[in-house]
């Protein structure tokens, strides 16, 4: 028992960045982690000495709420993404879409100038 706190502690202390959390398992061995804490998990992966691992075979499935980088908790299904900057912050495969510009007068040679409605 002694051994297993000590390793564990030393692989605790090993780690510099953020901690991994292991959202998701499958029955032949491949998990999803989240690496960046922000609840979503990347692809499926085989961790070393895992023997029938099918990673593989379950990324090539949609895989639903999967984080399109797990590098960086603001890019996740969910996220608010920012139109024209070329990030797709909410992982949906495209960058946000700005709303439609708001409708202003022009005027086109001519026409006379708008004049006002009045009441008499």
């Amino acid at each position: 028992m002694r051994t297993t706190r000590i390793a564990l502690a030393f692989v605790i202390a090993g780690c510099a960045a953020a901690p991994t959390f292991v959202r998701y398992t499958n029955p032949n061995g491949a998990v999803r982690l989240d690496q960046d804490g922000d609840g979503f998990a990347g692809a499926w992966v085989c961790p070393s000495g895992v023997s029938g691992c099918d990673a593989a075979v379950l990324n090539a499935q949609p895989i639903a709420d999967l984080d399109c980088d797990d590098g960086n908790a603001s890019r996740h299904p969910g996220a608010v993404d920012a139109p024209g900057d070329g990030i797709d912050q909410n992982c949906d495969g495209a960058d946000g879409i700005a709303p439609p510009a708001e409708a202003t007068d022009v005027k086109l040679p001519g026409l006379p100038p708008k004049t006002p409605l009045t009441n008499d």
